[in-house]
C-alpha cells in the first residue's frame, strides 16, 4: 500500500504540477524596498515619483548586488527621464541601454534583460524580428511574473496578436486585482478589440482603486463611451482629465458646433507641431480622413514609435480602407504581410500559465 501511494503521489506531480518551480534566495530588506519602489512607479510620470524610487531601488540594491528586478525597475527611471538628476531623451536612453548591458553579464537567463532589450528592438530600433525574438525569451524565464506579462501586452499588440494580449491582459488582473495598472492596461486591449462594454466596466474598477482627482484614466473611459455612443457621458469623463481631443470630439457628436471649432482651435494652437497624432485621433472620428493621415504622417516624422502604437487603436478603423493606410502600415514594418513573416509564438510555459486563469 505504501509503494502505491508513493506512485500516485509522484504521478500527481509529475502531471499536476511539473517541475517544482524554484526561486532566488532574496535579502528580505531589498525585496521590500523593491515592493515598495515598483508600486510607487506605477505612476512613473511623475518625477517625485521617480526620484522617490529611484532611492529606494538603490538602497536595495546596496543591500543585495545585482538584484534584477530591482535593475529593471531602475532603468525604466532613466528610461523616462531620470529620477534626482533628470536627463533629456537621448541621455536617459543611452543609461538605460548600459544598465541593460550589465544585467545581461549579470544573469543573461534572468528574462529582464531580455525583455529591455525586446522594448528597444520594438520602439527604438524598429526591428520587430528581434524584438520578437528577445520577448520569447523573457516570458519563457519569467511565465508566471505579473509585471512581465502585464508589460509585454504592447509588444504583443503590435506584432498584431491582440487576443493573446487580452488573454495575458485577463490572467494579470486575475493574479494582482488590486494593481490600477494591471486593470487600465485590460481596459485597453478589450478597447483594441471592440469590447467596449468590458472595457467600460473594468477602467471603473480601475478608477476605484486610484486617486479621484485628474488621471488620465478617464482619458480612456471617456474613448469607451464615445464607442458606446454616450457623448455627453464621455465629454465628463474627457473633463476629469482636461483632455481636450477627446472634448473636442464629444463636443462634435453633441452638436455643439461652436464649442467644437473653439476646441480644435485651441488644439492647432497648442499641440499641433508636439503632438499632432492626437489631431490625427479628432480627424479620424469625426470623418476627415486626409487630415486624419496628414497629422499621422507629421507625427511619424516625429515620433515613429508612437504611431507604431497607435496603429490598433479602433478610433483609427474609419482610415482601413484608405490605400494609404497600408502604406502606413508598410513603412512602420506593420502590414499583415511583414508581421505574418515574423516568428513569434507565445512561450509554452505562458500557455500553461494562462490555462490556470
Amino acid at each position: 500500500q505504501d509503494e502505491i501511494a508513493a506512485a500516485v503521489v509522484e504521478g500527481l506531480r509529475v502531471e499536476l504540477l511539473g517541475e517544482v518551480p524554484t526561486t532566488k534566495k532574496v535579502n528580505p530588506q531589498a525585496y521590500a524596498l523593491f515592493l515598495k519602489a515598483s508600486r510607487i512607479l506605477d505612476n512613473y510620470y511623475e518625477r517625485d515619483n521617480r526620484i522617490e524610487a529611484e532611492s529606494l531601488l538603490e538602497q536595495a540594491l546596496e543591500l543585495e548586488p545585482g538584484y534584477m528586478d530591482a535593475l529593471s525597475w531602475l532603468v525604466l527611471v532613466y528610461y523616462v527621464g531620470g529620477g534626482s538628476n533628470p536627463v533629456g531623451r537621448d541621455e536617459g536612453l543611452r543609461l538605460a541601454r548600459e544598465l541593460v548591458e550589465k544585467m545581461a553579464t549579470i544573469d543573461p537567463d534572468d528574462g529582464n534583460a531580455d525583455w529591455w532589450y525586446a522594448w528597444f528592438a520594438f520602439y527604438q530600433d524598429f526591428d520587430f524580428a528581434a524584438g520578437a525574438r528577445h520577448l520569447e525569451r523573457s516570458l519563457a524565464a519569467r511565465p508566471t511574473d505579473v509585471v512581465t506579462l502585464r508589460d509585454s501586452m504592447y509588444p504583443i499588440i503590435t506584432l498584431g496578436k491582440l487576443d493573446a494580449a487580452v488573454a495575458i491582459a485577463e490572467f494579470v488582473v486575475a493574479n494582482d486585482p488590486l494593481c490600477a495598472t494591471c486593470q487600465y492596461h485590460l481596459a485597453r486591449a478589450y478597447r483594441f478589440v471592440g469590447k467596449f462594454d468590458e472595457a467600460e466596466a473594468t477602467i471603473r474598477s480601475a478608477l476605484r482603486l486610484v486617486d479621484p482627482g485628474q488621471n488620465p484614466m478617464y482619458r480612456d473611459l471617456g474613448r469607451v463611451l464615445m464607442f458606446k455612443r454616450d457623448p455627453e457621458a464621455a465629454l465628463e469623463a474627457f473633463e476629469k482629465d482636461d483632455d481636450l481631443p477627446g472634448i473636442a470630439i464629444a463636443l462634435h457628436d453633441l452638436g455643439r458646433n461652436e464649442e467644437f471649432e473653439a476646441a480644435l482651435a485651441r488644439l492647432h494652437e497648442d499641440i499641433e507641431s508636439s503632438q499632432p497624432s492626437q489631431l490625427a485621433t479628432v480627424y479620424a472620428w469625426i470623418g476627415d480622413v486626409d487630415k486624419a493621415f496628414e497629422y499621422l504622417n507629421k507625427e511619424y516624422s516625429i515620433d515613429r514609435a508612437t504611431v507604431s502604437r497607435l496603429v490598433h487603436y479602433p478610433i483609427f478603423r474609419s482610415l482601413h480602407d484608405d490605400p494609404r493606410w497600408q502604406a502606413l502600415l508598410h513603412n512602420l514594418g506593420m502590414s499583415d504581410e511583414q508581421l505574418a513573416a515574423i516568428d513569434f509564438r507565445v512561450p509554452p510555459p505562458v500557455l500553461k500559465t494562462l490555462e490556470n486563469l
